[in-house]
């Protein structure tokens, strides 16, 4: 999966900075973030034939971080 993620990330202003058990975090522009958000959930959803739960959080800090609205 995290090699999946890397090679997807790899064009695009957004990193991978934090991985740990079972989730994930980036520093993603504002402006990339809702292209983000629909490539990584299909690129897990496809490989995993979509049997875990996906939950997106958005925020300036890791602290305050909300639900990323569609």
């Amino acid at each position: 999966l995290m090699d999946k993620i890397q090679e997807y990330l790899n064009d695009k202003d957004c990193k991978l900075i934090m991985y740990c058990y079972d989730s994930m975090l980036f520093d993603c522009s504002k402006e990339e973030i809702t292209n983000i958000k629909t490539g990584l959930v299909d690129l897990i959803n496809n490989l995993y034939q979509k049997r875990f739960p996906i939950s997106i959080k958005v925020g300036n800090n890791y602290k305050y971080l909300f639900p990323l609205k569609n």
